[in-house]
């Protein structure tokens, strides 16, 4: 049986730098400021892919976590 496939949506059409986010990294909601703009990612798929970090780190790592702009969204329930 094939899945059928949901259109994705872009919460948020110009996030900025530094501002923070919520945002979905392997089924996890997290919430952090976006780095940069990741430019490999962002050429090879086609749509803006970006670097962010999670402000409740528990292991206060610091891990930059590569989201696609259809995982950032302003309100947790859009994630």
């Amino acid at each position: 049986m094939a899945k059928i496939k949901k259109d994705q949506q872009i919460y948020v059409i110009k996030p900025k730098i530094g501002e923070r986010y919520h945002f979905r990294f392997a089924g996890s909601p997290m919430f952090g400021p976006i780095l940069s703009l990741d430019e490999n990612l962002t050429k090879h798929y086609g749509y803006p892919w970006f670097w962010m970090t999670d402000d409740q780190d528990r292991n206060k790592s610091k891990s930059k976590y590569p989201i696609s702009i259809y995982n950032i969204s302003k309100d947790i329930k859009d994630v």
